[in-house]
């Protein structure tokens, strides 16, 4: 289902939260960084227990942003049992060594990190009952 969610970054960040916290599924379209960011922030939010993210980059103009990454440590750092599964198309051992979120969360154990070559048309995504998941295409 396409949620189509207000353009107004106070609203759509406010539709977020209860979309994530309803936990019905869908798919949440963005149309700028910000939107992007917004949505990265409010999984690690209202993650309970997995978040998991399927991305061709980890790009540091969303996932780098301070609040995305004060957001993920929060999230790594309220429960040992918390895990965050990140899934790179591409990547770059340059840009693993100056990543803000991924410097920053290198402290934890239950941070995990790999790339793979997929083809998004068949990749099958199950539903989590308390996780989230965010595929940037």
């Amino acid at each position: 289902e396409l949620l189509q969610l207000d353009p107004n970054l106070a609203q759509y960040r406010y539709s977020l939260r209860e979309v994530a916290r309803e936990r019905t599924g869908g798919v949440i379209t963005n149309a700028s960084v910000e939107h992007t960011s917004s949505v990265v922030e409010t999984m690690f939010a209202e993650a309970k227990g997995e978040v998991d993210i399927l991305t061709g980059t980890l790009s540091p103009r969303v996932y780098g942003r301070s609040t995305v990454v004060e957001e993920a440590k929060l999230f790594l750092a309220s429960s040992y049992r918390n895990r965050l599964r990140i899934i790179l198309e591409a990547d770059s051992i340059k840009d693993r060594k100056n990543h803000p979120l991924l410097q920053e969360c290198r402290e934890f154990e239950n941070v995990h990190l790999r790339c793979a070559s997929l083809s998004t048309e068949t990749l099958r995504v199950p539903f989590l009952r308390h996780g989230l998941r965010l595929l940037s295409l």
